[in-house]
């Protein structure tokens, strides 16, 4: 499988009312260091997959890892949150990774404009819940979380500009 680990990772957020961020991140053989303002994090390293959740962008990443391992159906990866802890009830004496699984799912039709095409669909599964992928090769096209009036739905906008049904319904 190929390797899915950076060596180090920066972001600059430059938000109004001085919400502005900076967030580092250094991954090494087997700990992460994060560094946020003042704050310093270290995390241990138990696989040698790493997968940076750092903006919706990051999930494109997704459907290419699948793509460069045809042969895989399930991937588990070590999820470094930048710009917050890995999880919200975080125990100071826990410092590990949450792990994400990514299962390949049936495919599924999009509906868009009067047309329709099949495209991949993955299900992505952590301790904060899970959410649907949607892709063609390499191709990120949208991710689905949640249920009812609590959902998530982030697509490409230079391809679905009023959105996208799934199999009839919405995502």
């Amino acid at each position: 499988m190929l390797r899915c680990r950076p060596k180090s990772l920066s972001s600059s957020f430059h938000a109004p009312l001085g919400f502005d961020r900076r967030i580092r991140a250094t991954v090494g053989e087997s700990t992460v260091m994060t560094r946020t303002g003042d704050e310093e994090r270290t995390f241990s390293l138990q696989s040698s997959e790493v997968f940076v959740l750092n903006t919706f962008s990051t999930y494109a990443v997704i459907p290419l890892l699948f793509v460069l391992n045809p042969q895989e159906e399930t991937m588990l990866l070590e999820t470094l949150m930048l710009g917050g802890p890995p999880r919200e009830d975080d125990d100071p004496g826990d410092r590990t990774l949450p792990v994400m699984r990514v299962d390949r799912a049936d495919d599924a039709v999009l509906r868009f404009d009067g047309r329709e095409i099949t495209v991949s669909r993955f299900e992505l599964s952590s301790e904060t819940g899970s959410m649907f992928l949607y892709a063609r090769g390499a191709e990120f096209l949208g991710l689905y979380a949640g249920e009812g009036d609590q959902t998530l739905f982030v697509y490409r906008l230079d391809y679905f500009p009023d959105g996208f049904e799934v199999g009839g319904q919405e995502p």
